[in-house]
């Protein structure tokens, strides 16, 4: 047994974990860093958001007056320019909406109400409007919007994007930035993605447009003094404040700060200074002086979310296993464990370590120990634990811990095997108290070896990944301490499992199951994934042992012995590939196999439907399945994804929504018990748990990123130096966004922390329905101004025009008289009336007429977001626009995401353009989702042969090629899989792309998935995409595009597309590329022609 020190790092933990409870104890007010969420300054007075709440402090520094309280979620403040109101987000009505705080009165007024966020970026120069920032459109590209404080509906600004906004005077024009990722919720180094965000001069009058800065880098926050402009940018790496004039010129850096940089910042217009946020402070600088200062300022925090408090942690169960005899089960929950009486219904906290995550449960087959792993000292360790004394052993694993995983107890009670995240397969041995490797694979795909013991402990069978990705059967034996090979290696296998008998090892094999392997996240895997097979085989493990089945004719062999086995027969490993035989089971799904007694086994199934729809996931059956009836399986339960079986093979466990069932296998008919599942009361330390949260994430962040240099920086005085802002984070979700902002230092996209426990509820009824339409005010009503429709009726996701459907249109100028008899005028906010109306039926009464005459009542469902369908329906005016300037001689389709929907637009659009001329694939605000490697081979095709027929057209193979123009539609919106489908569009040469460079996110998570002790998930990105001359290709860079398009505010006002004209222009150009599309018809056998070409010239007569 290793001996367990005290750290000098377990020391500080402690320490600091004391100073915790001491402040939680006395909320007292805390100075030192804040995660600060926006600044505003006007005069002598700046307001700062954090930890959910505004507060207000003088520029000199001092003790903060809370203006709003915690429970609201409140950020990112703006001052009205005379400073008596302070616009913010409230994020606790859902994804957030602007309020106005009166500074005065201290009263709040909601603005917006809408499912997607709104955030505020500016005063009108008269303070009669708040500018907001919303992707409302469509979900992705942030547009700018006004709304007065004193009227209830929004109007857009005409830009096609954009994220701040800045009012000039008349000759300086106003300035914007477009789009970005903000310093303030990120601190993405060195990015040059198709994101980067630049500050542009806007006259409104004209709507001319000229970039100011940014362009090769990133420019944020215009704030003008004078004749100058103000910003943060990350031209020298670390995002600093800079100055220049307002054409761009004089370029100055104000601040020269080196690791930590500028987040937020805001000017007062009047004199010249400027507050801004840095790592955890609040500070002001004087354009005049180019002084910084920077301010001690102190908070009394809300700290109710916090407190101690004592729940039930059964809805945060993650596994479960079953003691032996099946009267007991040790249950996983929130970080502990507890011992459930399957009888008496009571259950037992037996870890009551809060703040401590202890996972991975085995029992022993005796009954009187558990093995789990426990990072109770702040790293992964082994611990043992005596069920009848509750004393724990503990045991280091290795030097440099990794993430662990399948602990599994030999029956004797000697050797614990399990997995890591390294690849690696483990044995540790009980009479050593020592851990080793046994053996370790080089496939990143290996997240699971599906190790089991033989009855008597002296085998483990187990399966490895070899370097061709095939999964086979290995078996250890532990007296010699060899692995040998049971499989070739020249199939998939899977899921060994032995016999009780000793005579029997069972697995699964399949021929074209490896065709899925990488189904997580490549198409081409999920369209093989409903035609996979699962053959069930059994080795013969001595050279004179029967089959447990007659070949040939499936009957049960009675020369089987079918008792069990105390001491287990030796393997007999000489040519043992040759004793492998196949067993008709009567199912082709097989998944898994896990063994009872003698000649009975658990099969686990995957059972399709009738037509899975693409990208589509099956139900898992269990059935029951005895060789000594070897033509009869017995179904036990559908959806089963997680059961658990007893030491002694004849007890399953398995959960089903909130009952355990329990089944007996003892009898000829399985007896089956339904089992609610337990209250499990547990105390959660919050302080504690987001400690262990905070620390496990940058441990995953260590063991997990895709580069083990973490691309140069030192993540333990990372995790050091931001570790001084936990006391001062107050809520769950703060502490995501919190890590989610700290972890970005690495640079690279897909990289974050869940939710998490939050500890509180969204408010009730904060969010409306939707009506699919665009309103404007007009004779005191609401006025349809453009209703949305759905596409193409082939679609079934569930989008659909809630004014466009049969019986119950609504028609573009009509107004709204009432909603569910509630008369509505301009003087309410519409969607006030709509609060928690999405799904539902509700009555609208319209009219063509503003003061209701001749009135209509139609029944409508609304929706609980729009932005899908606003954008089937701007793709579907596209498809018009391209089949009326082609002629319909090209088609266009729209990918709005790489998932089920998404692949059936392609699908539907690709199989409809076969005889057109070119093909736009518009895949422009397009996400990402899973990599689509089987449309680019869509794409490839290429007729090689027809077929002619008599009657009707030819036939070209290999079948559904299109031979037509190829044009790709991109913009800075693409990211992730939407960025791998344009690199591979490019480098197959398929055609041409246009319009702007993608975003630039193309390394991600694979495999592995971590968890927080609140069941959150930790995605950490451990695979990077290349390319093969040695380059990223995507990450923090982008595609670019062959041929550069922008859509500009006067493009936009005059409702062009300059990326789509461009398009359409490119796919009716000439193409000679058609192989078949004037095709040489070979001479008729029989013809003359024909024969003279077979025949030898004479011999024709």
């Amino acid at each position: 047994m290793t001996i367990v020190n005290f750290t000098k790092a377990l020391i500080f933990k402690l320490l600091f974990l004391t100073l915790l409870v001491s402040a939680n104890a006395q909320s007292m007010a805390m100075s030192g860093p804040l995660n600060i969420e926006g600044v505003a300054i006007h005069r002598d007075t700046i307001v700062f958001a954090s930890n959910g709440q505004l507060w207000m402090v003088a520029v000199t520094g001092g003790e903060a007056t809370v203006l709003t309280p915690a429970k609201g979620d409140d950020a990112f403040p703006v001052i009205s320019k005379d400073g008596s109101k302070v616009a913010f987000t409230r994020r606790s009505t859902g994804r957030g909406d602007v309020y106005v705080l009166d500074l005065t009165s201290r009263l709040t007024k909601r603005l917006t109400y809408h499912p997607l966020a709104d955030v505020p970026v500016a005063w009108s120069t008269d303070d009669t409007k708040v500018i907001f920032r919303s992707a409302r459109e469509n979900g992705r590209a942030h547009r700018l919007y006004q709304i007065s404080v004193n009227e209830q509906w929004p109007t857009e600004l005409s830009l096609p994007f954009g994220v701040q906004y800045a009012f000039g005077d008349s000759d300086a024009g106003d300035f914007y930035v477009p789009m970005g990722i903000f310093p303030g919720l990120s601190e993405f180094r060195y990015y040059r993605g198709g994101m980067r965000a630049g500050i542009y001069k806007l006259t409104p009058k004209t709507y001319d447009t000229q970039l100011i800065v940014g362009e090769k880098y990133n420019a944020f926050s215009p704030m003008l003094y004078n004749t100058s402009i103000s910003y943060i940018s990350d031209q020298t790496g670390t995002h600093n404040l800079f100055v220049c004039d307002v054409s761009g010129a004089n370029i100055k850096q104000l601040t020269d700060f080196d690791k930590y940089g500028v987040r937020f910042a805001s000017i007062d217009s009047e004199q010249g200074n400027i507050a801004f946020a840095r790592d955890g402070a609040l500070y002001t600088l004087n354009l005049a002086s180019n002084r910084v200062i920077k301010l001690n300022v102190s908070v009394t925090l809300d700290r109710s979310l916090m407190r101690d408090r004592r729940v039930d942690v059964s809805r945060w169960l993650t596994d479960y296993q079953l003691m032996p005899e099946g009267e007991k089960a040790i249950l996983s929950a929130r970080g502990d464990l507890f011992s459930f009486d399957l009888n008496s219904k009571k259950s037992i906290n037996l870890t009551q370590t809060p703040g401590v995550s202890e996972f991975g449960v085995a029992i022993a087959h005796n009954s009187k120990h558990i093995a789990y792993f426990s990072d109770v000292h702040g790293d992964n360790r082994l611990a043992l634990m005596n069920l009848k004394s509750k004393t724990t052993e503990e045991f280091i694993i290795e030097e440099h811990p990794s993430v662990y995983y399948e602990l599994s107890w030999s029956p004797n009670g000697q050797y614990l095997t399990f997995a890591d995240h390294r690849l690696n397969l483990w044995l540790f041995d009980r009479v050593t108290g020592k851990a080793r490797i046994i053996d370790n694979s080089n496939d990143p795909g290996q997240d699971s070896w599906s190790g089991v013991w033989s009855g008597d402990g002296r085998y483990f069978a187990y399966v490895k990944k070899l370097d061709n990705y095939l999964p086979t059967l290995f078996v250890r034996d532990l007296t010699t301490g060899k692995s040998h090979q049971m499989t070739k290696g020249d199939i998939y296998v899977a899921s060994p499992a032995f016999d009780q008998n000793g005579q029997y090892l069972y697995f699964m094999s399949s021929y074209n199951r490896a065709a899925s392997d990488f189904k997580w996240s490549v198409l081409s895997a999920y369209d093989q994934s409903s035609h996979l097979s699962g053959h069930l085989n059994v080795i013969l493990l001595q050279k004179n042992t029967p089959p447990p089945v007659l070949p040939v004719i499936n009957q049960p062999n009675m020369n089987v012995n079918w008792s069990v086995i105390q001491q287990g027969a030796e393997i007999d490993f000489n040519e043992i590939g040759e004793r492998i035989m196949p067993l008709a089971l009567p199912h082709k799904g097989l998944e898994s196999i896990t063994a009872l007694s003698p000649g009975k086994m658990l099969l686990q199934t995957m059972e399709w439907p009738v037509n899975p729809a693409q990208v589509s996931e099956p139900r898992l059956a269990l059935y029951l399945y005895d060789l000594k009836k070897p033509a009869k399986l017995t179904k036990l339960s559908y959806s089963t994804q997680q059961f658990t079986v007893d030491a002694s093979r004849r007890y399953v466990l398995y959960k089903k929504g909130a009952n355990f069932t329990l089944q007996d296998f003892g009898q000829e008919k399985p007896q089956v018990t339904e089992v609610s599942i337990p209250s499990l009361g547990a105390k959660i330390d919050v302080i504690k748990e987001w400690q262990q949260i905070y620390q496990s994430s940058w441990r995953y962040l260590r063991e997990q990123f895709y580069d083990a240099n973490v691309h140069g920086y030192d993540t333990i005085e990372l995790e050091q130096h931001y570790q001084q802002f936990i006391p001062n984070i107050t809520s769950r979700r703060g502490l995501k966004r919190f890590n989610d902002r700290i972890f970005s230092h690495t640079s690279v996209s897909h990289l974050g922390l869940g939710t998490g426990d939050n500890g509180i509820k969204t408010q009730k009824n904060s969010q409306p329905g939707l009506l699919g339409a665009d309103f404007i005010v007009a004779n005191g009503r609401y006025r349809v101004s453009k209703i949305y429709q759905q596409g193409h009726y082939d679609r079934r996701d569930g989008v659909y025009g809630p004014l466009d459907q049969p019986g119950s249109r609504v028609k573009n100028g009509e107004y709204l008289i009432s909603i569910n008899g509630q008369a509505l005028t301009a003087e309410q906010n519409l969607y006030r009336p709509l609060m928690n109306m999405a799904g539902r039926v509700i009555s609208l009464e319209v009219s063509t007429n503003a003061n209701g005459d001749n009135s209509r009542t139609v029944k409508v469902i609304p929706l609980m977001r729009d932005d899908q369908l606003r954008i089937a329906d701007w793709a579907e005016n596209n498809r018009r626009q391209v089949e009326k300037q082609s002629a319909g001689q090209v088609s266009y389709l729209h990918i709005d995401g790489y998932n089920a929907q998404g692949i059936e637009n392609f699908l539907r659009g690709y199989y409809g353009a076969k005889a057109k001329r070119g093909l736009i694939i518009d895949q422009r605000f397009n996400g990402g989702g899973i990599t689509s490697d089987l449309l680019i081979s869509m794409l490839q095709r290429k007729p090689l042969y027809a077929y002619k027929f008599r009657y009707g057209q030819d036939l070209k193979v290999p079948v559904n090629s299109f031979e037509g123009k190829k044009v790709l539609l991109t913009n800075e919106w693409n990211a992730s899989a939407a960025e791998t489908f344009a690199t591979m569009f490019q480098k197959a040469e398929l055609g041409i792309s246009v319009g702007r460079q993608t975003f630039g996110a193309g390394i991600g998570p694979w495999g592995f998935k971590m968890q927080t002790i609140d069941n959150a998930k930790v995605q950490i990105p451990n695979r990077g995409a290349y390319l093969p001359d040695g380059d990223w290709g995507i990450e923090n860079q982008g595609v670019p595009v062959m041929i550069e398009k922008q859509i500009w505010p006067k493009d936009y006002i005059k409702n062009i597309d300059p990326q789509l004209q461009t398009a359409i222009n490119e796919a009716m150009k000439n193409n000679q590329n058609v192989i078949f599309s004037n095709p040489k018809y070979p001479n008729h056998p029989g013809s003359s022609s024909y024969l003279n070409k077979i025949m030898p010239l004479g011999l024709i007569q």
